[in-house]
């Protein structure tokens, strides 16, 4: 693959290539590039061939959602270059590409297979890291022990952390300046802990970092900390029902929630097992891809830039497609969302970038064209409309809305009115216990007691 990343028509090209090879049958066991994107979902064919090939192979084998796999092989190319690579945007504005990524989805969507393909050269990264940090201890400890002084202390250089105290975590960035990043199981967990250790300002930190804003910690039991430009990215699976949380505590006001990007596919259902296995050579290239990003010089960050026309083309987008957005939206919520999207693209860009060099046998270009930046705009309109189904759900839906769809139709089937006993039969009747169904009369949202035994639905 070349080094020049306009790839829309190369792709369309060895998209038709590897197609024809299948159906010749010379490359049976490759899995088919997915095809080109169907409005509102993930443009996929922006990715290289490879990139293609392995959120379909995820798919087949493990039924994991291919915006999910391709979602998070972004954001994997991002974190694992970090500070290393920055893009100067304009004179005195420089971007990299700290994203916040939620993927959404009720239990059983496969979204724990998707991020933990995505996510494996990194914790591989963080294993051998270590082993060598352990071997280095053990080694300073002998050489303490044979000279009589103390053991210096080695570094242990970590790039994914679950779960951490602000203090834990800036030390653990102050040791790998190039970059760290959260990857939470369950990202509502992760909100719902903040300040959990202290009274107050955790979210202010998060929404300092993700603006890359000087890290400090001051406390009066370690040595103070500061890192001028942080890199922190975050990735995390969450439930539709707990989305309401990410803008709980004045979060949707101060902009925590127009910080993420979600992923939320329609009709996810449980995915069925699949005889068939991942092409191993898959997920092999992609190691040898993020171990290409790891091994970028970190130095004082690689600086690229955009032609003419590509920076044309983008602030074009902010002008002329985005600030029109902004404007015409239908309260200052949805404007505040629409709004972070420069940025956004901005990120989503460069991490494309970065991924398809990532792919390539050459050295990372030191520009972006405009074909890549007409495909990151792409990339961030995908991201701009689960953005609004998030908001949707969130601010836009009823009680009723957010309730199972199977808990949904024995709400519909209720009468208006109606007493225990009938609401019971109505219940049992559609497959719910009557104790689950008794459980949920307690809902005052969806209910109101107006005499014993007797019940009016509220909406």
């Amino acid at each position: 693959m070349t080094a020049n990343l306009g790839y829309s028509e190369q792709i369309k090209q060895e998209a038709a290539e590897i197609l024809l090879k299948i159906k010749n049958g010379s490359a049976q066991q490759a899995a088919p590039p997915v095809p080109v994107s169907a409005p509102n979902s993930f443009p996929l064919d922006v990715f290289p061939i490879e990139a293609q090939e392995l959120v379909s192979s995820a798919k087949i084998a493990n039924g994991a959602p291919p915006e999910y796999v391709a979602a998070a092989l972004l954001w994997t190319a991002a974190t694992a270059a970090g500070n290393a690579v920055k893009l100067d945007v304009k004179p005195g504005t420089t971007e990299t590409a700290i994203l916040f990524m939620g993927i959404v989805g009720p239990p059983n969507a496969a979204k724990t297979p998707a991020l933990n393909l995505a996510l494996h050269p990194l914790h591989s990264a963080d294993t051998k890291a270590f082993k060598d940090y352990t071997a280095q201890k053990a080694d300073a400890q002998a050489t303490a022990a044979d000279e009589d002084t103390k053991p210096e202390r080695p570094v242990l250089d970590k790039i994914l952390l679950s779960d951490a105290t602000p203090e834990a975590m800036a030390a653990a960035h102050f040791n790998r300046l190039r970059g760290i990043a959260h990857h939470c199981d369950e990202l509502a967990g992760k909100i719902k802990s903040f300040d959990r250790y202290n009274s107050g300002g955790e979210m202010d930190m998060w929404l300092s970092i993700w603006s890359a804003q000087p890290l400090t910690i001051d406390r009066k039991t370690s040595e103070p900390i500061r890192i001028s430009r942080p890199f922190v990215s975050l990735i995390g699976g969450i439930q539709p029902a707990r989305l309401e949380g990410m803008a709980a505590d004045d979060r949707a006001a101060s902009g925590f929630l127009d910080r993420f990007l979600f992923v939320w596919p329609d009709d996810l259902t449980k995915p069925d097992w699949s005889m068939t296995g991942m092409n191993s050579a898959l997920p092999e290239k992609w190691h040898v891809a993020v171990d290409k990003l790891l091994d970028l010089n970190m130095g004082e960050g690689e600086k690229i830039s955009m032609t003419e026309s590509a920076r044309e083309k983008l602030f074009n987008w902010f002008n002329k497609i985005n600030k029109p957005r902004c404007i015409g939206a239908k309260n200052e919520r949805l404007a505040g969302m629409f709004g972070k999207f420069d940025l956004h693209c901005i990120r989503l860009t460069l991490a494309l970038h970065l991924l398809r060099f990532a792919y390539s046998g050459d050295t990372l270009p030191g520009e972006i064209d405009a074909e890549t930046v007409e495909d990151g705009i792409r990339v961030a309109e995908y991201f701009l409309t689960q953005s609004e189904k998030v908001h949707g759900q969130i601010f836009d839906t009823t009680a009723v809305d957010k309730l199972p769809k199977n808990v949904q139709v024995i709400y519909d089937a209720l009468p208006d009115a109606f007493e225990t006993k009938i609401g019971v039969g109505i219940a049992t009747n559609k497959g719910m216990p009557e104790r689950n169904f008794k459980r949920l009369l307690q809902r005052k949202d969806l209910f109101q007691n107006t005499d014993r035994g007797k019940w009016q639905k509220t909406l």
